[in-house]
C-alpha cells in the first residue's frame, strides 16, 4: 500500500513506552564504536540480535540472511514488509544500532532486516533479491551507513515511494561529497534522513543544503548527541534512542505531511528519557510541543562515555 501524503497535517500516534533491549550475554546493547562505511570495525557488532528467527536466501550460489521484525508476536517472516533495511558495512542485522531500530520499527509495522557484503554493488543485488523473495515490490528500501547508499541505488532500478535513509555516509574517508545519487532520486520518492548532529561523516549543514537541491521531497530526523552510529555520551539512552527512531520512522512511511519536514530528539539525561520536537516547518517554526514520549526509566544514568568515533584513536574527553 503506498504511503499516505498530507499537505495539512497527520495523526500522530502514540509511541510505545520503550523496553531496554538485552543482549545474549544480558548486558544492555550499545555500541562502542561508530560503524564506518568503508571498513569492519569492532566486536559490538556481533552484539545479540533478539531471539527473531531467521531466513536464508539464495543468492549468487550462497544465501542472504535475512531477519523479520513484526508487532505480531509469532510473526513467522511472510507477512509483506512495510521496509526492507539493511546495516552498514563491516557489521551486521546483529549490531544493535541496527536491531534496536528494527524493534521500534516493529512496534508500528513489520520490517526485514537483511545481511549483505561490504561490496556495493553485491548489497545492491542483494536489495533486488530480498524484494523478489517476498514479493515486496510496494515496500520502502533502506539503510544504515552504507546499507542506506545501497538502497538509493537499488531505488535507481526498483520502483519504491520511500527511502529510509539512517546515518547516510555524506562525506567519504576521502573527502568526496556523495551527493550526486541523491540528487538522481526521483521526485515520486519520499526520503526519510536519520542524522545525528555528531556524525563526521554527514554534518547537519552540509545534509540541509542537499537537501534542497534534491528532486525528490525529504524529511530530515535529527538526533543531537548522537554520532554515526547513533551512540550518545549517556549509555542510558542510546538503545532506547534508537527505539524510538525506528518507531518514528514507521510512523513517518504510515502518513507525512509536507509541510513539516524536520523534527529534533535529544535524550534528557536528568529526566532519563526522550525529549523530542514534534515535526516542524523548514524555517524552524515548531509545529508541535516539545513532548516527552517514553516514560522515565528506573536505572541511574551511566557516567561513563561511549566511545564516539569511527576511528577509535578519536575519542572525545570525559567532562
Amino acid at each position: 500500500m503506498p504511503p499516505k501524503r498530507s499537505s495539512k497535517g497527520t495523526s500522530k500516534s502514540a509511541l510505545p513506552k520503550a523496553q531496554k533491549v538485552k543482549t545474549t550475554d544480558g548486558n544492555s546493547a550499545f555500541s562502542q564504536t561508530a560503524l564506518g562505511d568503508e571498513k569492519a570495525l569492532g566486536n559490538d557488532e556481533d552484539a545479540g540480535s533478539g531471539d527473531t528467527p531467521t531466513i536464508e536466501i539464495p543468492f549468487a550460489g550462497k544465501t542472504i540472511t535475512a531477519q523479520p521484525f513484526s508487532p505480531h508476536k509469532e510473526a513467522k517472516g511472510d507477512a509483506l514488509p512495510v521496509l526492507i533495511f539493511t546495516h552498514g558495512a563491516g557489521g551486521g542485522i546483529a549490531n544493535p544500532a541496527i536491531s534496536c531500530f528494527a524493534k521500534g520499527f516493529a512496534s508500528q509495522a513489520d520490517v526485514i532486516l537483511f545481511q549483505g557484503t561490504m561490496n556495493l554493488q553485491s548489497r545492491v543485488k542483494a536489495f533486488h533479491t530480498v524484494i523478489e523473495h517476498f514479493h515486496s515490490e510496494d515496500a520502502a528500501l533502506g539503510g544504515r551507513s552504507m546499507g542506506a547508499r545501497a538502497a538509493v541505488h537499488a531505488a535507481k532500478d526498483h520502483e519504491t515511494n520511500a527511502l529510509v535513509l539512517a546515518s547516510y555516509p555524506l562525506v567519504g574517508q576521502n573527502g568526496e561529497m556523495r551527493d550526486q545519487i541523491l540528487f538522481e532520486i526521483s521526485e515520486n520518492v519520499d526520503v526519510l534522513f536519520i542524522s545525528g548532529d555528531q556524525d563526521h561523516m554527514c554534518k547537519i549543514d552540509q545534509l540541509k543544503e542537499v537537501r534542497t537541491k534534491m528532486r525528490a521531497k525529504s524529511w530530515l530526523v535529527i538526533v543531537e548527541g548522537a554520532d554515526h552510529s547513533m551512540s550518545l555520551k549517556s549509555k542510558a539512552g542510546i538503545d532506547i534512542l534508537r527505539q524510538y527512531v525506528g518507531t518514528l520512522a514507521a510512523e513517518w512511511l504510515a502518513a507525512r505531511d509536507t509541510s513539516k519536514t524536520e523534527r529534533s530528539l535529544s535524550w534528557d539525561s536528568a529526566d532519563k528519557k526522550v525529549k523530542d520536537s514534534g515535526w516542524k516547518n523548514s524555517m524552524g517554526r515548531k509545529t508541535a510541543s516539545i513532548k516527552d514520549a517514553f516514560a522515565k526509566q528506573s536505572m541511574k544514568p551511566d557516567k561513563e562515555e561511549v566511545s564516539m568515533d569511527e576511528h577509535p584513536k578519536k575519542r572525545r574527553k570525559k567532562d
